[in-house]
C-alpha cells in the first residue's frame, strides 16, 4: 500500500475521532490540515483527507484543492464527516461543490456521519442551526424526513452518529479490511 498519512480539520472533533480511528488502523500519522505545509506530505504515497461539513464545504479541504497539480500524482481519499442520514446524495452534492473537475472521477469521497453537541457549538453555528430548525419546523411534519426529525428531536442537545463503519469504505478503497 505505501506510505499513508491522514490529514484532517475538525471543529468539534469528530473529523478528529475518524482521524484518530483510521490512524490506529493504518498506523498512519495524523496531521491537522491547518498545520501543515505541502513539504509535511510529500513522502506519502496516500493521503486521506478528512474534514468537516459546514454549509456544504468541507472544511480545510483547500489545502487540497490548492495543491492538488503538485499532488495529483498521490492517491487522494476524501471522508466528509456530516450528520446527514442520506449519505449518497449528501456525496453527490459534497463532490459537485467541493471537487474541482480535475479531481472529479479520480478523488474519491466518502460521507461518514458525525455528531453535533450544541454546549459546544459557537455561537454563529448556534444561530445556524437555529435558523435551520426554525426554517424545518414551518414545514408540515408529515414531509420531515429522518433527517430533519433527527434535527428538531437533538436540537439543544447533542446526537453521536459516529460509527467505526462510516470508515469501511475507505478502508477498502485503501485494501485494508
Amino acid at each position: 500500500m505505501g506510505k499513508t498519512v491522514i490529514v484532517y480539520k475538525t471543529k468539534y472533533q469528530s473529523t478528529k475521532k475518524y482521524a484518530e480511528r483510521l490512524s490506529q488502523k493504518l498506523d498512519a500519522p495524523m496531521l491537522e490540515a491547518d498545520k501543515i505545509k505541502l513539504r509535511d506530505i510529500k513522502d506519502y504515497d496516500t493521503v486521506v483527507y478528512l474534514g468537516g461539513v459546514y454549509i456544504g464545504s468541507i472544511l480545510g479541504f483547500n489545502f487540497i484543492k490548492k495543491n492538488y497539480t503538485l499532488i495529483k500524482d498521490k492517491k487522494i481519499i476524501v471522508g466528509a464527516v456530516a450528520l446527514t442520514s442520506k449519505l449518497d446524495e449528501a456525496k453527490q452534492r459534497l463532490a459537485q461543490h467541493n471537487l474541482t473537475e480535475e479531481m472529479k472521477g479520480k478523488v474519491p469521497l466518502y460521507v461518514l456521519r458525525g455528531a453535533v453537541d450544541y454546549s459546544k457549538m459557537n455561537f454563529i453555528d448556534r444561530f445556524l442551526m437555529s435558523l435551520l430548525v426554525k426554517m424545518e419546523k414551518k414545514k408540515d411534519e408529515k414531509d420531515w424526513d429522518e433527517d430533519t426529525k433527527a434535527l428538531i428531536e437533538s436540537y439543544g442537545k447533542s446526537a453521536d452518529f459516529t460509527d467505526e463503519k462510516y470508515l469501511e469504505p475507505i478502508l477498502k478503497e485503501l485494501n485494508v479490511q
